[in-house]
C-alpha cells in the first residue's frame, strides 16, 4: 500500500497520473473484446462442442440399434402369445398359417417409421421400417451411421422372417411355436455399445 504525502491544502492525496500499459488495456477492454480474446474464446467453444459430439454421436447410432432390438423382442413376445392362444384353442392350421407373415400385424401400435408393404426396396428412405412382400421379410433400413464404431456395420439392412417351429416325433410332425428368425443384419446388431 502506498501512501502519497498531502497536498498544500491538507485535505487528501495525490495520486500519480502516468499512464500505464494496464490503463491502456483497460481502456480497449471497455470498448470489447480483441482479436486474441475472440480467437481464444472460438478455439475453447469448438474443443467443448467436439468433445461433446464425439460423446454424442456414438450413443445417437446406440439409440438406434436398441430401439431394434426393443421392437425385435416385442414381436418375439407378440408371435409367441399369438401362436399360444392358437394351440390352447386347437387351432394348429392358423399357426401354420403364420408362417412368412408381416409380424407388425399383431402390434397394437406401429413404430412411427413403418412405411407399409412395398415390393421395390430400393425405394424405402433409410431409419424406417418396411416389410418385403415377395420375400415375406420385415426389414430395417439403419441410418448412416454416425459414428466411426458403427460406420463398419451399417452397409447392410436388418431383416426378420416369420417362422413355424415344427418337430416330428415318431412319424408325426407337431408344432410346437413360432420364432422371429433374423435373416440378414447380424453384423449390424452384434455389438452392444
Amino acid at each position: 500500500m502506498h501512501f502519497y504525502p498531502k497536498n498544500r491544502a491538507g485535505c487528501g492525496h495525490k495520486s500519480p497520473r502516468k499512464a500505464s500499459s494496464f490503463g491502456q488495456i483497460r481502456r480497449s477492454s471497455q470498448q470489447g473484446f480483441t482479436f486474441l480474446e475472440l480467437v481464444f474464446v472460438i478455439v475453447i467453444i469448438s474443443t467443448l462442442v467436439s468433445m461433446l459430439l464425439i460423446r454424442v454421436l456414438p450413443a445417437i447410432d446406440a439409440a438406434e440399434q436398441a430401439a431394434v432390438l426393443k421392437l425385435e423382442g416385442q414381436l418375439r413376445s407378440a408371435l409367441t402369445l399369438k401362436a399360444a392362444v392358437l394351440l390352447a384353442n386347437g387351432e394348429v392350421g392358423a399357426v401354420r398359417n403364420m408362417h412368412g407373415t408381416n409380424p407388425l400385424g399383431l402390434m397394437l401400435d406401429l413404430p412411427r417409421n413403418y412405411v407399409g408393404e412395398v415390393d421395390d426396396p430400393t425405394t424405402v428412405e433409410r431409419g424406417n421400417w418396411f416389410f418385403l412382400d415377395e420375400e415375406r421379410e420385415l426389414v430395417y433400413r439403419p441410418e448412416e451411421a454416425r459414428s466411426e464404431k458403427y460406420r463398419i456395420r451399417a452397409a447392410e439392412d436388418v431383416a426378420f422372417t416369420v417362422e413355424v417351429a415344427e418337430a416330428t416325433s415318431r412319424g408325426r410332425t407337431e408344432i410346437y411355436g413360432v420364432r422371429l428368425k433374423r435373416v440378414r443384419g447380424e453384423d449390424w446388431l452384434a455389438v452392444l455399445p
